[in-house]
């Protein structure tokens, strides 16, 4: 039983006669009826009854016709679904990244993405961490990179990096000819403090300076580190940012240095519980873990010699 004979004996019932089955298939006559007489023998009964020279089916045929029908009912569904995933392909996925990661660490990960997927469609969003896992449980985006924070339901976590970050600081600053930043160091400083924003409060920093005594001139405070890094380069203060904008920075009046005691905060790729992880999202996380590894953080060395 083959799918071309299943297919004439189909248009012939619909058609009524070999002759316009043959039409609509594109063969002659008798081809068409050397298939229908392959697929009798093949099931082992006669489709249809010939009398007078017309062709009627024969009660088995009708049966038969009936589980052909749902048959390639079945077949059209498959195909029907295979286009929709397709085209869920083709729409790509959602991302959304925490300010940090959007200009350069995210971008260049698309970058390498392309490569193995240069028709994916990426749509990407920048936005606070309470926003970002409040639109992962609501259907918003496929996955996201962001601060690690608190366990949420529903939704699963994989840590892309434990970040140290960075003191950053004007070229021209006198603590620009130190090799490595420290407590100390911070006293009295015009310091742009990294504010809170919804839950998310920089834990680690306020152990610091709470355990080390600082005391510095907050004038400045932003929840966002492209607006912090830009404030140290207009010349108003000095400050410990996330490592990942600094590339972006380094060429402008801004220059940073290695602090320790180190303040780390990790950063992870977070993905929506209740639904099927795709491909794409799977190579997209992949390919930013290996990019994590291939890529160092500024003062990777230099941290590394420190246990603290």
């Amino acid at each position: 039983m083959q799918i071309r004979q299943l297919v004439m004996f189909q248009n012939t019932m619909r058609y009524g006669t070999v002759s316009e089955a043959a039409k609509v298939m594109n063969i002659s006559q008798p081809s068409a009826s050397r298939l229908i007489a392959d697929l009798e023998q093949s099931v082992g009964f006669a489709l249809f009854i010939r009398a007078k020279g017309r062709l009627h089916p024969s009660p088995e045929g009708v049966k038969f016709f009936q589980e052909v029908e749902k048959t390639f009912g079945a077949l059209t569904n498959l195909e029907q679904y295979a286009e929709k995933l397709k085209t869920e392909r083709s729409e790509g996925l959602r991302i959304a990244v925490t300010p940090a990661l959007s200009t350069i660490f995210a971008p260049n990960i698309v970058k390498l993405f392309r490569q193995s997927y240069p028709e994916a469609r990426i749509t990407m969003v920048a936005h606070s961490p309470d926003i970002i896992f409040n639109i992962l449980q609501t259907d918003g985006v496929d996955l996201a990179f962001t601060n690690k924070i608190a366990k949420l339901p529903n939704i699963s976590e994989e840590i892309l990096v434990d970040a140290n970050f960075i003191c950053v600081m004007p070229k021209d600053h006198h603590l620009s000819h130190k090799n490595i930043i420290t407590p100390d160091d911070l006293q009295g400083q015009d310091y742009i403090e990294l504010a809170e924003e919804g839950s998310h409060v920089w834990p680690s920093h306020r152990e610091l300076f709470k355990k080390y005594n600082i005391r510095t001139r907050n004038l400045y405070s932003t929840q966002r580190s492209p607006s912090a890094y830009g404030m140290v380069d207009a010349g108003l203060g000095i400050g410990i940012f996330e490592p990942f904008s600094y590339e972006l920075w380094a060429s402008r009046n801004v220059v940073a240095k290695p602090f320790l005691p180190k303040l780390t905060y990790s950063y992870a790729a977070y993905f929506p519980n209740d639904r099927i992880r795709s491909e794409l999202a799977r190579a997209f996380v992949n390919i930013a873990m290996q990019y994590i590894k291939d890529t160092p953080l500024p003062f990777a060395d230099t941290f590394a010699q420190y246990d603290v």
